[in-house]
């Protein structure tokens, strides 16, 4: 395990880096099945014109459907400025996805999209390219839900541009609404099958170590007063037998945290102990609450508090590798942390290490008690 050294004037920025040794347990990781999704538009970033800014603006294509299926020139959906001109409309959606469905709901003259293009890291790229159909632009008497397979598949995008040519058009080219469906972080890859999980542990260590490519930070504080961290004497569980005469009593008696950790205010939180820079991508996949804790910031910074910050090495650790040290001072913590993030895998190694090196008859009571404490089932 790797640490940068204390910076007396901020924070200390962990990397985690290769734990050695063979770790205790190492549970198969289940591949998770594609995450696909349907969105409608959050926001239009750009048009060519709008009739007004009330009945018939771009904005009008954000959301769900209000006209359709309703037909004709009717308030709630997006209109141009002018009849049987060349018009476009750009869109934003909240996820990016690997674009499988485009749906673009036409309640008057419909017929007039030519080309649907998506925004990558390259710029846009055409997803759709076709003909205007001026049969249907002339004769439609309903609205229609235009659907669109993207030509060029794999390509990953949350904005769309829409390109109409409405010439010809005996009344406004107007859209009600898009809704876009495609699988959520699902990249494609054609030449080679996709890697079992666990063999990309050694990938995600390299990941950590580059702190350029993160886009997401987790700051830990130390709870004011909280008992000094001895990490620094800790054993690992492969480090050979442990005596279980007097070590134990101790481990199982205060200071034991009863309640999870908790927010305080400003007066009782010390400076930030530790500061990890991580991945999204990896972070929100394999811990489900993490993820809802930075979404509920509504930002890429998550505070959070705590009276042992140096067990959030090893937490994090096992998060991006499944593997990660279980110590005699940190088991405790480490199970603590598994039940309120809810990674079972951890939990299952860390009550596996308890239950093989701290229980016997003297301390079965204290472990009752402790397990009641921290609602730890598998204990």
């Amino acid at each position: 395990m790797k640490k940068a050294k204390q910076n007396k004037k901020g924070p200390r920025m962990t990397t985690i880096g290769f734990f050695g040794g063979e770790p205790l347990q190492r549970p198969k990781l289940q591949k998770p099945a594609p995450k696909k999704i349907q969105q409608w538009v959050s926001k239009v970033t750009g048009f060519s014109s709008q009739y007004d800014a009330a009945g018939w603006a771009a904005a009008s294509v954000c959301g769900a459907p209000q006209v359709y299926p309703k037909y004709g020139d009717v308030r709630g959906a997006w209109a141009p400025q002018s009849v049987g001109k060349q018009e476009w409309i750009e869109v934003a959606f909240l996820e990016q996805v690997e674009v499988e469905k485009i749906e673009i709901y036409e309640t008057n003259c419909p017929g007039s999209i030519i080309k649907v293009a998506g925004m990558t890291d390259a710029g846009w790229v055409d997803l759709w390219k076709g003909e205007k159909d001026l049969a249907l632009m002339t004769s439609a008497k309903e609205a229609r839900i235009f659907s669109i397979e993207p030509q060029i598949p794999g390509v990953v995008t949350n904005s769309l541009r829409i390109n109409m040519n409405c010439e010809g058009a005996p009344s406004w080219c107007e859209i009600d609404c898009i809704r876009l469906t495609g699988g959520h972080n699902v990249r494609r890859v054609d030449s080679e099958p996709v890697p079992e999980l666990d063999d990309l542990a050694s990938d995600w260590f390299q990941l950590l170590e580059n702190s350029e490519r993160t886009d997401c930070i987790l700051y830990i504080h130390q709870s004011n007063g909280a008992p000094p961290s001895s990490s620094s004497s800790s054993s690992s569980s492969s480090s050979g037998a442990v005596d279980k005469k007097g070590d134990d009593q101790d481990l199982l008696n205060p200071p034991v945290s009863p309640e999870k950790p908790r927010r305080k205010g400003k007066a009782e939180v010390e400076e930030i102990a530790e500061e990890f820079r991580l991945h999204k991508v990896v972070l929100f996949q394999r811990c489900p609450v993490l993820e809802a804790k930075f979404k509920s910031t509504g930002s890429s910074v998550l505070h959070l508090t705590t009276d042992n910050p140096d067990i959030w090495v090893e937490f994090l650790a096992f998060v991006y590798t499944n593997t990660t040290e279980i110590s005699t001072e940190k088991a405790m913590g480490l199970l603590e942390l598994s039940i309120e993030y809810d990674l079972p895998a951890l939990e299952d190694l860390c009550t596996n290490f308890l239950v093989k090196n701290w229980l016997h008859a003297s301390t079965a009571d204290a472990f009752l008690t402790y397990a009641t404490q921290i609602n730890a089932q598998k204990l």
